[in-house]
């Protein structure tokens, strides 16, 4: 199974414990896959973090990310 978290929706560290513990428990099978995310647009439901994860959208899109 793969996945690709967007970026801009989680914080990084739960993330970097989520991966940790879960290539823990398979034996160091994880590969974590970190995206920009979307659109703004896809964004609204993030409530507080929203205009956070517009700037860093954004900022990685300037930056050819």
């Amino acid at each position: 199974m793969s996945l690709v978290l967007a970026n801009p929706v989680r914080r990084p560290p739960p993330v970097a414990r989520m991966a940790w513990d879960l290539n823990a428990l398979s034996g160091g099978r994880v590969v974590l896959g970190l995206g920009a995310g979307g659109e703004v647009a896809d964004l609204p439901g993030l409530g507080p973090m929203r205009r956070f994860a517009a700037e860093a959208l954004a900022e990685a899109r300037s930056a050819g990310a």
